[in-house]
């Protein structure tokens, strides 16, 4: 999408054809909307899920909320920088690659002697969190 914009930016005016034109001046909204709900999703489930472990332990909807984190943000944190343009295959990949990830930490851990789901979480939360910066940080130097 990305790519599109700038193509369809590059042109003049005069020689856009009028669908052409109507649909770059979409694209911006479109991509902004975008781009800025998914880290902004991955963060806030960061905060829900540090909540619901560190603080809030007893609460009901914990479970729900952990899977919630594991099976979707580490994913949705890598898929991201691959910018595919189809919605189901970016769900699709951050949920297979969500559960790689989440068993690599778990494995590494284990390995090395330091397996605890409190570790594997708190890796897990700082690997989200910068790549969720990192998001916006891209998000903010492609907007320049």
């Amino acid at each position: 999408m990305a790519r599109k914009l700038k193509r369809l930016r590059n042109y003049s005016e005069a020689l856009l054809p009028a669908e052409h034109r109507a649909q770059r001046d979409k694209l911006p909204l479109r991509i902004s909307w975008s781009t800025w709900l998914y880290p902004t999703m991955i963060i806030l489930s960061i905060v829900a899920a540090s909540l619901v472990t560190f603080v809030f332990s007893g609460i009901v909807v914990r479970p729900f909320l952990l899977m919630w984190f594991l099976f979707v943000c580490p994913g949705m944190t890598v898929v991201r920088f691959f910018q595919l343009n189809e919605v189901v295959i970016e769900w699709l990949l951050a949920f297979a690659l969500s559960i790689a990830l989440d068993t690599f930490i778990a494995g590494i851990l284990l390995y090395a002697g330091w397996w605890s789901p409190i570790h594997i979480l708190v890796i897990l939360i700082g690997f989200c969190l910068i790549g969720a910066i990192m998001q916006f940080v891209v998000i903010y130097s492609s907007s320049i």
